[in-house]
């Protein structure tokens, strides 16, 4: 079991979950001892689990979700010269699925 995982929402593939059987990513809750995964009828031990990527944030959390490309909009406001290249610093350095960032 997990000490550091906080509860809440995460994003997680169990192998063995209906239709088709294969590992996609579901949204799964943990409640600090057992994962409750979406559709499914029965609580998940932590060993039941084969990937957990990063803890989905809440709406009330400091987290935006951005385009990867800036929209022509994007662009417009960034009239200083090189702001495009932090943008893509800072795309490159943002969390992501599986890297645990949790």
């Amino acid at each position: 079991m997990s000490k550091t995982r906080q509860p809440g929402w995460y994003w997680v593939k169990v192998e063995d979950l209906p239709p088709n059987d294969a590992a996609e990513w579901e949204a799964a809750q943990w409640d600090g001892r057992h994962w409750h995964v979406t559709g499914a009828d029965h609580e998940w031990s932590e060993a039941s689990i084969d990937v957990v990527g990063p803890r989905i944030p809440t709406p009330d959390e400091p987290w935006q979700t951005v385009p990867v490309k800036p929209t022509p909009e994007m662009k417009a406001s960034c009239r200083v010269a090189g702001k495009l290249r932090v943008w893509d610093d800072m795309l490159a350095a943002a969390p992501k699925p599986g890297g645990g960032d949790e």
